[in-house]
């Protein structure tokens, strides 16, 4: 017989639900406001469950994780300014979610992904508003910050959503999908378009595979139809003389100078300005100095910042995640579509990745982490045995 403390209590279950999805909602419009909601939530769900739900079958992920955080500390403290890189340890609390929402939602994977669709959706209407007041050279942005950031929120959405609408008669998720998807051309942000078309290869993969010819059909019906300075931004992926280009190229060799001068811990992090190369600056008026704030590459930002052995680990975490995703999948332990959008958009965020610093976005690593649960929901089976008070 299960022990009495072992049952979630309703009342901070519900509420952290409530304060989780609303969590991802704000992931689309305010980085504050879903700051704010994240520890409130996680708080909830530690009372509900009386401690952390670990879900079986996580311990390597988890192992990882832990190996990345250490890696982390020890840069910090080896670097010039251990209180300023300390703080970075803040960036790890995204990763509680993994396992608190893959507790909370086990049996109702698709809800978080719909609350980032609705989110997305309104946030979408706010960035076309936008486009019909500036024009459509204009780099739409909604409610946050940067037209980047912007865009892999709505990437996000949109994959994380996309193998349902394919499952299904399309319904007010594909209309959904709809401004999303007009939003996210408007930013006229190439790394994330690379981060939709491969991760709408996975979901066909993984939902239509005889329905692939869907994105060449896209890509080709963009580069005839949208507006011109789309067109123009897309035509400039293969020009490497295209100033991005140049710059990217050279903070990659930035970076690979920084690793060659602390392959072991790093620059420390969150202190790439002060020790990038200054023969490296780069001709973006930006940048102070021609410092770019980061890399603009996953791989290349956390080798140089924390280390190949951090490096390491953090390539650790997304391996062992992958493995659990395969087992779910195998077994039939979540929900096919929850499973195919959470794959589709953790690929989407790892290619973008290549191009932009997308882990340095919370607005786009907090939603992520969510849908990073789904493998791990059909583990969590101790609410479905023992529900709690209704």
């Amino acid at each position: 017989m299960p022990l009495p403390d072992a049952r979630p209590l309703g009342v901070p279950l519900r509420a952290g639900r409530g304060l989780l999805l609303a969590t991802v909602f704000c992931a689309a419009f305010s980085i504050s406001l879903m700051q704010t909601l994240l520890p409130l939530a996680i708080l909830c769900l530690w009372v509900a469950r009386r401690g952390f739900p670990f879900a079986r079958g996580s311990g390597a992920m988890a192992w990882s994780l832990t190996a990345f955080a250490a890696m982390t500390a020890m840069s910090a403290l080896a670097g010039p300014a251990p209180f300023h890189g300390l703080r970075s340890l803040t960036e790890f609390s995204p990763f509680l979610l993994i396992w608190f929402a893959a507790d909370a939602f086990a049996g109702r994977e698709h809800e978080t992904a719909d609350a980032l669709l609705i989110g997305a959706a309104l946030s979408a209407m706010v960035g076309l508003s936008q486009s019909l007041e500036h024009g459509l050279g204009y780099r739409i942005h909604g409610t946050l910050p940067h037209y980047m950031t912007f865009a892999g929120v709505m990437a996000l959405a949109l994959l994380a959503s996309l193998p349902r609408v394919l499952t299904r008669p399309i319904g007010w998720r594909g209309a959904a999908l709809l401004p999303i998807a007009t939003a996210l051309l408007l930013t006229q942000t190439r790394s994330a378009w690379l981060g939709v078309i491969a991760g709408a290869l996975i979901a066909l993969i993984a939902t239509r595979p005889r329905w692939l010819w869907i994105v060449p059909a896209g890509v080709i019906a963009v580069a005839l139809l949208a507006p011109g300075p789309v067109r123009d931004r897309a035509r400039s992926f293969g020009n490497l003389d295209d100033p991005t280009w140049v710059n990217r190229l050279e903070m990659g060799r930035a970076g690979l100078q920084m690793i060659q001068e602390h392959p072991l811990l790093g620059s420390g992090p969150r202190r790439l300005p002060e020790a990038y190369p200054p023969e490296r600056a780069v001709a973006d008026p930006t940048f102070e100095n021609g410092i770019p704030p980061h890399l603009h590459n996953n791989l290349l930002q956390l080798a140089a910042e924390r280390g190949l052995p951090a490096l390491l680990a953090w390539a650790g975490i997304w391996i062992a995640w992958l493995g659990a995703s395969v087992s779910a999948w195998r077994r039939g332990a979540v929900n096919p579509a929850a499973l195919a959008g959470s794959l589709a958009a953790v690929a989407g965020f790892h290619l973008a990745g290549l191009f932009e610093y997308t882990y340095g976005d919370a607005e786009i690593f907090t939603p992520l982490c969510v849908l990073m649960a789904v493998p791990f929901a059909g583990r969590n089976t101790s609410e479905r045995a023992h529900p709690g008070p209704s």
